[in-house]
C-alpha cells in the first residue's frame, strides 16, 4: 500500500500570509500620526553675550510684552469646576486664534499649568498650536508661554517694480 503525497506548500503559504493579512486589515486607514519635536529650555543662565535657549531667555522675550495669563489650578470646593475648565480651554483656543490671525507680537499667552489640567487637555492645547500653525512656544517650570508668529514680509511683485522703473 502506497502512502499519499503530502503537499506542505498550501499550509506554508497560509502560515506566512495569514499574519500579514491580519496586520493589513487591523491597521486603520486615513489616520495620520505625527509627533511634535519640542525643545525644553535649560535652567542654566547663559553667559553674557551668548545666546542659548534657557528659561531666562524666555522670560526676557516676554518681559516687555502684555502677558495674558490663564491659571489651571484645581478648585476642590467649586461646583462649577468642569464648566470653568471648559471656559478656560475655549478662551485659550480663541486667544491662540487671535495671536495667529493678528500676528500680535506685543502680547504673550501664559498658561500656568497646575493640578487642574489633565494630559488630554495638554495634548489638546498642542493640537490647537499645530492647527493654527504657532511655531513659537516654550515650557518653563510650570508655565507654558505662547508667542505670536512674526508676520510674513511679502516681497513686491517684480512687474510693479518694472513698471515703476519704466515710468521714471
Amino acid at each position: 500500500m502506497r502512502l499519499p503525497k503530502l503537499f506542505y506548500t498550501p499550509g506554508l503559504i497560509s502560515l506566512l500570509a495569514l499574519p500579514l493579512l491580519i496586520m493589513y486589515l487591523v491597521t486603520p486607514f486615513g489616520e495620520q500620526q505625527y509627533a511634535i519635536r519640542m525643545f525644553l529650555p535649560s535652567d542654566e543662565k547663559p553667559p553674557k553675550g551668548q545666546l542659548r535657549f534657557s528659561k531666562y531667555s524666555v522670560w526676557e522675550a516676554a518681559k516687555n510684552k502684555k502677558i495674558v495669563e490663564v491659571q489651571f489650578f484645581f478648585e476642590p470646593h467649586s461646583q462649577f469646576d468642569q464648566f470653568n475648565q471648559r471656559a478656560k480651554l475655549d478662551f485659550v483656543r480663541r486667544e491662540i486664534e487671535r495671536l495667529t490671525i493678528t500676528h500680535d507680537t506685543n502680547s504673550v499667552l501664559k498658561l500656568e499649568l497646575g493640578e487642574g489640567i489633565t494630559y488630554g487637555e495638554l495634548v489638546w492645547i498642542f493640537d490647537q498650536l499645530m492647527i493654527y500653525g504657532v511655531k513659537r512656544y516654550a515650557w518653563t517650570d510650570d508655565s507654558f508661554y505662547i508667542f505670536a508668529n512674526e508676520p510674513q514680509v511679502r516681497p513686491e511683485p517684480l512687474e510693479e517694480i518694472h513698471t515703476r522703473l519704466l515710468d521714471l
